[in-house]
């Protein structure tokens, strides 16, 4: 139902949804033993956007489809799950040490170049009095560079593109990397997944199945 494997802290649970044949009901969420009352969602359209949740949003926003047009969430209280929906773009959660919050993002190529990973990182410092040096970073599954083949407009907004076969294609988790070092985060600190959506059948993929396939939700919360 689910991987569970990445920055092994105690007080941090942080979780990966597998494909399900009724294309997620709420399976996900009950072998967590989480209720999806209790989720926080977010409406994503590609923003660099970012939320600071608080126990007034938690209550206010149960049973709701998400916060709108936001694609970074961040809190620093317990029992509260964050989650990011995917189907290609990479998940990205946070976790500061030094101050006991947590972020989750989302990071396509849109969000990458307007700045989201710096802009959460910017507001966990600023409400939370997080330290990038403290941070510890996990990125999920999600298309790999070999299969992102991408227009040369949009190519030539990444270091870390390439041109082969005629086409040019960009790696979103090695540029995910270079944003997040820059903001001081160490690279010992960042844990890759290696997952790539688009060849593992695992995962929903929006260039392999169609947008209306499904989502890989991944959820990080404080315990």
């Amino acid at each position: 139902m689910y991987l569970q494997y990445a920055l092994s802290f105690e007080n941090l649970l942080i979780a990966t949804s597998l494909k399900t044949d009724d294309n997620f009901n709420n399976n996900f969420f009950n072998s967590l033993n989480i209720e999806v009352s209790k989720v926080m969602f977010m409406n994503q359209t590609h923003s660099s956007n970012v939320r600071k949740v608080s126990y007034l949003d938690y209550f206010l926003h149960k049973n709701k489809k998400g916060f709108s047009d936001t694609d970074a969430l961040i809190t620093n209280i317990k029992n509260i799950p964050l989650v990011v929906k995917t189907a290609d773009c990479l998940p990205i959660v946070i976790y500061c040490k030094k101050s006991n919050a947590i972020s989750v993002i989302h990071a396509g190529w849109r969000g990458i170049v307007s700045d989201i990973i710096m802009k959460t990182i910017n507001a966990m410092v600023r409400f939370y009095k997080s330290s990038p040096k403290d941070m510890y970073v996990y990125m999920g599954p999600r298309i790999f560079l070999d299969d992102y083949e991408v227009g040369s407009e949009v190519a030539n907004l990444f270091e870390s593109k390439i041109f082969k076969h005629s086409s040019f294609y960009v790696d979103i988790a090695k540029e995910a990397l270079l944003k997040l070092t820059s903001m001081g985060v160490n690279a010992h600190n960042i844990e890759d997944s290696k997952l790539n959506t688009y060849r593992d059948d695992r995962f929903y993929s929006y260039r392999r199945d169609g947008k209306n396939k499904g989502r890989v939700y991944t959820i990080a919360m404080l315990k």
